[in-house]
């Protein structure tokens, strides 16, 4: 934004007719400057009675070259659990240390104290604790979704499995009558169910992960970077839901009477 240029807010803009390309003359201590209004702002708050200009200007027009009175940072936090609240003046060196480098509202405030120094940050507690139970309720609802995906999937293979089951009962019947046990039949479509759930969770880390880099990019406008753990927790998970899915059709596979299935 260009020096004589100026972002208005909406209701200021509506009371003096403003719009964008339109002038506004400002006096402040028997200066005068003129601005072009370069956009409207709308933010449903205090800031649409406000004008918006480049820092020295006002300041120029203030006559308070290299003043400021306030400063407003937006930081990404994280909500405020009993840790954090707690008085860093009982915390132990360790303690400090996790504090320190946790991203809290407190935390993040004596961050930018120790590099404007003089400067005294204070939280604005209303809109910290309102972000930070969106962010608790948007986890318990990715949570919630996780689980109910989870279910989803051990009812898939369930019924998959089951299916081929019912197909494969000659084959389970004939290895019964040739003297196959129950672990022996069960290691072989446990085997199977191994190899199929270690597919299914590397296609899934894989594809899951390019999801989160698009919708992170696109929505967020920022990279995300996945842990290390990730992978390995998605190739356990993918055998657990599999295991799951594969308890009812395995029990009834070992249920197949021998003389029946092969007898028709």
């Amino acid at each position: 934004m260009a020096a004589d240029e100026a972002i208005v807010g909406a209701s200021l803009a509506r009371r003096l007719k403003l719009s964008v390309g339109k002038n506004v003359t400002v006096s402040a201590r028997d200066v005068t400057q003129r601005f072009r209004v370069a956009g409207i702002v709308t933010t449903g708050g205090y800031e649409e009675e406000q004008l918006f200009a480049p820092l020295v200007t006002v300041q120029s027009l203030l006559q308070k070259q290299g003043k400021v009175s306030r400063v407003l940072v937006s930081a990404l936090t994280v909500p405020m659990d009993d840790f954090g609240r707690k008085d860093i003046a009982l915390m132990t060196k360790d303690e400090y240390e996790k504090w320190y480098c946790t991203a809290y509202v407190t935390s993040v405030a004596k961050n930018v104290e120790e590099v404007m120094a003089g400067s005294r940050a204070k939280p604005i507690w209303q809109i910290a604790s309102a972000e930070g139970a969106l962010l608790t309720k948007l986890n318990s609802v990715m949570l919630l979704l996780t689980i109910l995906a989870l279910c989803a999937s051990a009812i898939a293979v369930s019924t998959s499995l089951m299916a081929s089951m019912a197909e494969r009962s000659p084959e389970i019947a004939l290895m019964k009558a040739v003297g196959a046990d129950r672990f022996q039949i069960s290691s072989i479509f446990l085997g199977e169910t191994l190899i199929i759930s270690i597919a299914g969770g590397v296609t899934g880390y894989l594809i899951g992960d390019q999801l989160a880099e698009i919708i992170s990019r696109t929505v967020f406008n920022s990279t995300i970077a996945s842990p290390l753990w990730l992978f390995p927790t998605a190739i356990i998970s993918a055998f657990v839901v599999a295991i799951a899915g594969s308890i009812a059709p395995l029990r009834r596979a070992l249920l197949i009477e021998p003389v029946r299935v092969l007898k028709g």
